[in-house]
């Protein structure tokens, strides 16, 4: 019994080595298979890794590349966004925690690619549109200015005035087509046709000067005020008597330069200072400083002053004049051979440009009907009570009839013009007058 009892025991012990052997061999297997599954998690992981990051690349190539014309792939950089989202959903689900936030990464790139190729869509849709609108205008500009053209060159020959206005129109035109497409060749031939046939169509005025007036000195500026001429000269001021060419004088100031005038007062620069001077008391006082000047004028009493750096605007006040404030709203600069006049706007010549200021704003106003590219404007005259502006060609003997509107009407064209010191128009009296050394000179326009 004993005997029988330990061979069981020795037999059950052996089974339990056995089993235990089993175990231990089954516990090795899942172990080396458990080692398998984590490698294969880490090259998933890797290649996920890699994956991401090529499609990062992609990403940041395409927001690159958005304003460039390089080409990306949009489909496929989607398709595997698409993909790495689904990947990092199928790790999550496996219980791997960090796959939430390559999961989130994933899915801002989904949505920012979407949202990126959206925006290009929709701005090359508004891009085409915009540059078919474009288009259609241009051609609609191009075809109506050529067809004036056409109207107007036919005309030169039978009825100059009338074929002007025509080709004026077509300028206009054209101009507004070259607004869109500058760089068009069809345009820009069209519109040196036009300025040739203008140019045919010009009047031109040769005038023929005589002595008004002689002063006892070299007049340095002329103005207008109260029917009479103003020359400002060194020391002296002349009012010379429009009705009858009478000649006063009175005490001015020394090294004067440019005047203006309004009712019985004349406002001069001297020595960088701007002094009036009153014709009938001939009191003389300082009513601000002028360093710099190119150009003075008036308008109701208050007075202005042109500089390269801009204008200065100086207020009539019950105590005499404010300090000079800038009367532009925006900063701007002129030219050296840069003048004004005032009929309520400024008007300032800046090299082939007239420059209108309205209350201290620039407005649009655009010279037609002449050829601006060989001129330089410098003195320029109007008033409130003229209908024209009337501009001294620098490069010329010339003096140029411009309406308030922009077209140019006539040129006045005399060798006088070169050494006059000032000018005055009554278009009244369809006269013009000049000052020119110690004479005062005039002519029919």
């Amino acid at each position: 019994y004993v005997k029988g009892e330990g061979q069981e025991g020795r037999d059950g012990k052996k089974d339990n080595e056995d089993g235990k052997g089993e175990d231990e061999i089954e516990i090795k297997e899942g172990k080396k298979e458990e080692t398998l599954g984590d490698e294969d998690i880490l090259s998933d992981n890797l290649q996920a890794v890699e994956k991401r990051n090529e499609i990062e690349e992609q990403s940041e190539d395409l927001l690159r590349a958005a304003p460039s014309k390089k080409r990306i792939n949009i489909g496929e950089l989607l398709s595997g966004l698409i993909v790495a989202v689904f990947g990092e959903i199928k790790k999550l689900r496996k219980g791997e925690v960090s796959a939430i936030l390559r999961l989130r990464r994933n899915i801002f790139l989904v949505a920012s690619v979407c949202v990126l190729v959206i925006a290009i869509s929709a701005y090359f849709t508004f891009y085409s549109a915009k540059n078919n609108q474009n288009e259609e205008k241009f051609n609609g500009f191009y075809a109506s200015a050529s067809t004036k053209y056409e109207e107007g060159a036919a005309l030169v020959e039978f009825n100059k005035n009338k074929a002007r206005e025509i080709l004026i129109s077509a300028e206009d035109e054209i101009n507004k087509a070259l607004e869109l497409n500058k760089d068009d060749e069809r345009a820009n031939s069209l519109r040196g046709k036009i300025i040739q046939s203008l140019s045919e169509t010009e009047a031109k005025a040769n005038l023929t000067f005589s002595d008004f007036a002689t002063l006892d000195a070299n007049a340095v500026s002329l103005s207008e005020a109260g029917g009479k001429l103003i020359a400002a000269s060194f020391g002296k001021i002349f009012l010379v008597n429009v009705s009858d060419a009478s000649v006063d004088e009175i005490e001015g100031v020394g090294n004067a330069g440019q005047s203006a005038s309004f009712s019985n007062d004349v406002f001069i620069e001297a020595s960088g200072k701007i002094n009036k001077v009153n014709t009938q008391s001939e009191d003389v006082s300082t009513i601000g400083d002028a360093a710099g000047i190119l150009d003075i004028g008036v308008f109701f009493g208050n007075v202005y002053t042109l500089s390269e750096k801009g204008i200065l605007k100086f207020i009539a006040i019950e105590s005499g004049y404010s300090e000079g404030s800038n009367y532009l709203e925006e900063d701007t600069s002129f030219s050296p051979s840069s003048r004004f006049a005032i009929d309520g706007s400024v008007w300032v010549t800046k090299g082939g440009e007239i420059l209108k200021y309205t209350r201290g704003v620039r407005e649009d106003f655009k010279i037609s009907g002449l050829n601006l590219t060989t001129l330089e404007f410098g003195d320029i005259y109007t008033t409130s009570d003229l209908e024209n502006l009337y501009v001294v060609d620098r490069q010329n003997p010339v003096i140029l009839v411009i309406g308030k509107d922009g077209v140019y009407k006539k040129s006045l064209q005399s060798d006088k013009f070169l050494q006059m010191s000032g000018f005055v128009v009554s278009e009244e009296d369809n006269k013009i007058y000049i000052a020119r050394d110690d004479k005062i000179l005039t002519s029919d326009i």
